[in-house]
C-alpha cells in the first residue's frame, strides 16, 4: 500500500510538473487533456454500443440495426472532432510558445543567481538543460500524457460497462489491472534508477561534447585531442552499457507485463466461448468482447510503454527544477540609493567559496579613493579578481561590508550596481554579431556619431575602417578574425560608451605585443579619466604612478601606500619589483 501511494504521488508530481512548464498556457493545456479524456470516453462507449449492433444483426433487426449504427457514426465522429480539438495545443503554437517561455524564464533566472553557483555547473549540463530538457518538458510530454489518457480511460470505462453486459467478463477483465500495475509497481524502483542513471550519462555526454567543441583549438594546441576524445569516448561506451543493460533488464519485466495482459484476454475469450456453448452467455457478447479486447490489448499494453517514457522525462523535468530552485541573488527593492561619491570602501570583509573552508579573503578593510587610481598586486591566489567579483556581487560576502559612496552595495538593485561600474578584462569576450553592435551594448541608445568618437579614442577606428565591411563586420567566434590587440580595443570602446564612474582594469595588456600595448595603452588614458579606477596588475611597471598601491598576500593586506613608500617598507613588494626588473633585462637581452 504505501508503494502505491508514493507511485500514486510521483504521479501526480509529474502530471503537476507537466502543468507547471506550460506556464500561462497551462489553460490551454488543460483543455487538450479534458478534450482527449472526452474522446477516449466516446471511443469507450462506441466500442461497447457494438453489443447492440451485433445484437439487432443476429435477431434481425433492421429497424433497431439502423439507429445503432447512426448512433456508433455520432461518437465516431464526435470522439474525431474532440481528438481535433485535443491537437490545438500543437497546431495552434502553444507548445512552441511555452518553450519559447521556459527557456526565457530559465535565462532571467540565470541572470538572478551568483556567478558562484552557476560557475559550480557546466556549461555543457547547461546547454543540455536548455535544448534537451526543456524540448523534451514541452513538445513530449504533451503527447504522452495524452496518449496515457486514452491508454487508462478506455479500458476503464470498457470494463464498468463490460458488468452491465455481463458481470463474469467484467470481472476478469477487473482482474487484469491490479495484476498488471502491481507488476509495474514491483519494477519501477529498478525502472527509475535506470532512467536516472541513463539520463545522467547522456547529459555528462552531452557536457563533455560541447567542451569538446568550445574548446578544440586548445586541445589541439596542447595535442591532447586524443585524451579528451578517450573521455569522450569512455562516456558514450558507459551509455551504450546502460542502454543495454536497461533494455536487458527492463525488456523481461515489460515482455511478461504485456503476457499477462494478453494472457488474461485470451483466457476471457476462452472461457465466455465455453459459456456460449453451455449456453449461459449469448454468441453476440463473445463477439462484442472480441473487438473490444483487441483495443483493450493494444491501449492497456502501451499504457506501460507511455509511463516508462514518461519517467524518462521526468528526470528532465527535475534537472530544469533543480535550476530554477537555485536561490536568487538577495537585491535591493524600493528606492534607489544614489552614492554621495563614488569612493569604495571594504570594512571587515571576509569571504570563503561554498563547499570550501578554506578563507579566500580574511578581515579585509581597505579604500579606493573617489577619482584616484589604486592598483592591486600579490601573488597568484592572494584574492585580487575575488576582490573584484565580490565588487561586481559575482558572490557575497559572508562578513563585513562593502560600500560605494557609504551605500552598501546589497542595498543597490543589481542593474543599477552594474551601471556605475565597467571593467576590461584581459580575455576579451566578443559576440557573435558586428562590430557596432558589440561596441553598442556600452549604451544601448547610443547614436551612430558616438559609437564612431568611442572607437576614434580608443585607437580602434582606423583598423576598423580599412576592413570590407567596416563596422559591419561579423564577429566570429569570439573574435578570432581579430588580433588581441584589436579586440581589446573594441572592448575599451564599449567601455568607453558605456562611461561608468568606476573602471575596473585587469591586465588588460598582459598578453599584448609592444604596437598593440600602446595603443591599448592609449585608450585606456581615455578611459580612466574623472574615474575611480582599480588595476589589478602583475606588470608593476605599469602601476608605478598609481595613487595608492595595494599589497596582498593570502587574502590579508599586508601593505599600502605609493610606489616609492612600498620599495624602501614593503619587502614583499621590493621582492615583488626586483624580481620583474630582473625578467625585463632578461627579456631585454633576448
Amino acid at each position: 500500500m504505501k508503494k502505491l501511494l508514493q507511485n500514486i504521488n510521483l504521479s501526480k508530481e509529474t502530471f503537476s510538473q507537466v502543468i507547471k512548464a506550460s506556464g500561462q498556457y497551462q489553460r490551454k493545456l488543460k483543455l487538450t487533456f479534458i478534450y482527449n479524456f472526452i474522446s477516449a470516453l466516446l471511443l469507450a462507449i462506441l466500442l461497447t454500443s457494438l453489443y447492440p449492433v451485433f445484437d439487432a444483426i443476429q435477431w434481425l433487426d433492421y429497424k433497431n440495426l439502423v439507429e445503432y449504427l447512426v448512433m456508433t457514426l455520432i461518437l465516431g465522429i464526435l470522439s474525431l472532432v474532440f481528438r481535433f480539438l485535443s491537437l490545438n495545443y500543437d497546431m495552434d503554437g502553444y507548445s512552441v510558445k511555452a518553450g519559447t517561455d521556459l527557456r526565457l524564464e530559465l535565462g532571467d533566472h540565470l541572470r538572478k543567481i551568483p556567478l558562484e553557483k552557476l560557475h559550480q555547473r557546466r556549461s555543457g549540463e547547461l546547454n543540455a538543460i536548455f535544448l534537451g530538457n526543456v524540448e523534451e518538458a514541452i513538445s513530449y510530454t504533451s503527447t504522452i500524457t495524452s496518449l496515457i489518457i486514452f491508454s487508462v480511460t478506455v479500458p476503464v470505462v470498457v470494463t464498468i460497462v463490460m458488468f452491465f453486459i455481463d458481470w463474469r467478463l467484467g470481472l476478469m477483465l477487473l482482474a487484469i489491472f491490479p495484476f498488471s500495475f502491481g507488476l509495474y509497481i514491483w519494477r519501477r524502483p529498478a525502472f527509475n534508477r535506470g532512467f536516472t542513471y541513463l539520463a545522467n550519462a547522456v547529459q555528462k555526454m552531452n557536457a563533455e561534447l560541447v567542451e569538446l567543441i568550445q574548446g578544440i583549438s586548445i586541445i589541439k594546441s596542447t595535442n591532447t585531442i586524443s585524451n579528451n576524445l578517450n573521455q569522450y569516448q569512455k562516456l558514450c561506451e558507459q551509455v551504450n552499457k546502460i542502454q543495454c543493460m536497461g533494455q536487458k533488464k527492463g525488456g523481461k519485466p515489460n515482455l511478461i507485463i504485456a503476457l499477462t495482459i494478453e494472457l488474461g484476454l485470451y483466457l476471457a475469450i476462452v472461457l465466455g466461448s465455453v459459456w456460449v456453448v453451455t449456453g449461459s452467455l449469448g454468441a453476440t457478447v463473445v463477439a462484442t468482447m472480441m473487438v473490444i479486447f483487441v483495443r483493450f490489448n493494444e491501449m492497456f499494453s502501451n499504457l506501460v510503454l507511455y509511463v516508462a517514457v514518461m519517467e524518462v522525462l521526468g528526470v528532465g523535468y527535475k534537472n530544469i527544477t533543480d535550476l530554477l530552485n537555485i536561490e536568487k541573488q538577495k537585491v535591493s527593492s524600493g528606492i534607489i540609493k544614489i552614492p554621495e561619491n563614488y569612493t569604495i570602501t571594504y570594512e571587515h570583509v571576509s569571504f570563503y567559496y561554498e563547499n570550501n573552508d578554506s578563507i579566500i579573503l580574511n578581515d579585509i578593510s581597505l579604500e579606493f579613493q573617489d577619482r584616484s587610481m589604486t592598483a592591486i598586486v600579490g601573488g597568484s591566489g592572494c584574492g585580487k579578481s575575488t576582490l573584484i567579483r565580490l565588487l561586481m556581487r559575482f558572490s557575497d560576502i559572508q562578513k563585513g561590508s562593502i560600500k560605494i559612496g557609504n551605500v552598501d552595495i546589497r542595498e543597490m538593485p543589481i542593474e543599477y550596481l552594474m551601471s556605475l561600474i565597467t571593467v576590461v578584462f584581459q580575455d576579451v569576450y566578443l559576440f557573435n554579431d558586428t562590430i557596432y553592435n558589440n561596441i553598442r551594448m556600452g549604451r544601448s541608445d547610443a547614436t551612430e556619431e558616438e559609437i564612431y568618437q568611442v572607437a576614434k579614442l580608443a585607437q580602434c577606428h582606423s583598423f576598423i575602417t580599412r576592413l570590407p565591411d567596416g563596422y559591419d563586420t561579423i564577429v566570429s567566434d569570439n573574435g578570432n578574425n581579430f588580433s588581441g590587440g584589436e579586440k581589446q580595443r573594441i572592448s575599451i570602446a564599449r567601455a568607453l560608451l558605456k562611461n561608468s564612474p568606476i573602471v575596473v582594469l585587469d591586465e588588460p595588456t598582459a598578453s599584448l605585443d609592444v604596437e598593440n600595448e600602446l595603443a591599448v595603452q592609449s585608450a585606456v588614458t581615455e578611459l580612466v579619466k574623472n574615474k575611480t579606477v582599480i588595476v589589478i596588475s602583475h606588470r608593476l611597471t605599469t602601476i608605478s604612478g598609481a595613487d595608492n598601491i595595494i599589497v596582498l598576500d593570502n587574502g590579508t593586506v599586508l601593505e599600502s601606500g605609493k610606489h616609492d613608500h612600498l620599495l624602501s617598507h614593503s619587502k614583499t613588494y621590493a621582492n615583488f619589483w626586483n624580481l620583474q626588473q630582473s625578467i625585463d633585462k632578461i627579456q631585454l637581452i633576448n
